[in-house]
């Protein structure tokens, strides 16, 4: 089964990813959310209105 991480569980993992060279969890957040915005912004065709996250990028 499945468990919600500990605070210290996803720092440890944020700080290793960064090591990795890859943003971390929250800097990747922010980048996906101005992406979304500017093409939104835009790209009339790719307006979500409403839809959630999961919905747009198709994922159920």
């Amino acid at each position: 089964m499945s468990r919600d991480w500990t605070e210290e569980e996803l720092v440890a993992a944020s700080e290793t990813i960064e090591k990795m060279g890859y943003p971390r969890y929250e800097e990747f957040c922010k980048d996906l959310r101005q992406v979304e915005t500017d093409r939104e912004n835009t790209d009339p065709n790719t307006q979500r209105k409403g839809r959630t996250s999961h919905e747009y990028h198709g994922k159920d």
